[in-house]
């Protein structure tokens, strides 16, 4: 058991070693962009595609966390303000704590909190219109396992889902990489392909040059068999870490080669990143104590990151 905490020790500290990166520049502390109210709607899923972002799902209530249906898009402009939000069609049910992915021109729901507090399986999928506007969601598929919170990032058809909360029930946070191809007929054929050295919720994630670039979230370490422990982050365990996992030529992510690269201006909860222009953009809505939109930006050095 004591040889266990050593190596777990061991692998904390070079995992959480963030000495200054050689792939990314400081980030910006001083962009604070406004989100514009969403009918006072929190803890949406945000996604950005093209210059619009969408807002899907989410809460009215922190509390009791009742969870909505309201979809709505908003123009991106080029200063990287946030134009006012537009309803549009609304999912089948409420869901919060959902992930997002865009695939050509859809955007695939994964998963998320109902507002009975069951966690779904399911998958929808909604067309993106010229004009901004959604179609009709659609069921197309259902995950390995109910799951919310979890990162999601694509290799070009490839869906990975990475972490997350699972299971119906009990709260376990998981440390998989689970992936799978997406088609013209929308067959989900889930792959369990590796494991991180840690479980991670709430993190979001997005590919720069070859690699996934996973950014904050909440991180827990394995410390025994039964026991799941935050690091010492802080004290809410939200994290300010952001990793970089290779994509193999066989579109795998080879999370042996995991490293840290750098660390945001502080723990964030990240409701969006984005990658546009050599410059990583991460958009905060949670620090573990306080509930506010904030977005910072990096420049990616890339000759260092491929």
């Amino acid at each position: 058991m004591l040889q266990r905490g050593v190596e777990t020790a061991n692998r904390k500290e070079r995992i959480m070693n963030t000495s200054a990166s050689t792939y990314l520049t400081n980030f910006d502390s001083e962009t604070k962009l406004r989100l514009p109210s969403i009918e006072d709607i929190e803890f949406s899923t945000l996604i950005s595609i093209g210059r619009r972002v969408y807002s899907i799902g989410g809460t009215k209530d922190t509390k009791t966390l009742e969870a909505v249906p309201n979809c709505y898009f908003a123009t991106v402009y080029s200063n990287e303000e946030i134009g006012e939000f537009e309803k549009t069609t609304p999912l089948p049910e409420g869901l919060v704590f959902s992930s997002c992915a865009v695939i050509d021109d859809e955007i695939y729901v994964f998963g998320g909190v109902r507002d009975n507090d069951d966690i779904s399986d399911l998958i929808y999928k909604s067309k993106i219109l010229y004009s901004g506007n959604l179609t009709t969601w659609e069921v197309v598929g259902k995950l390995p396992t109910p799951i919310c919170d979890a990162a999601v990032v694509c290799v070009k058809n490839r869906v990975f889902l990475i972490g997350g909360v699972v299971g119906k029930g009990a709260i376990n946070v998981s440390n998989k990489v689970h992936y799978t191809d997406i088609g013209k007929e929308d067959t989900f054929k889930w792959v369990e392909s590796s494991t991180l050295p840690f479980s991670i919720t709430q993190a979001k994630a997005v590919i720069i040059e070859e690699s996934v670039c996973l950014i904050g979230g909440k991180i827990r370490f394995k410390e025994t068999d039964n026991e799941l422990d935050f690091p010492e982050i802080d004290e809410s365990g939200v994290s300010d870490l952001i990793f970089k996992i290779p994509v193999t030529k066989d579109k795998l992510l080879d999370t042996d080669k995991l490293e840290t690269v750098g660390s945001l201006p502080e723990p964030l909860v990240p409701n969006e990143v984005r990658y546009s222009f050599d410059k990583l953009w991460v958009s905060g809505v949670w620090d573990g104590h306080n509930l506010y939109y904030r977005t910072y930006s990096a420049n990616i050095c890339k000759d260092n990151w491929r």
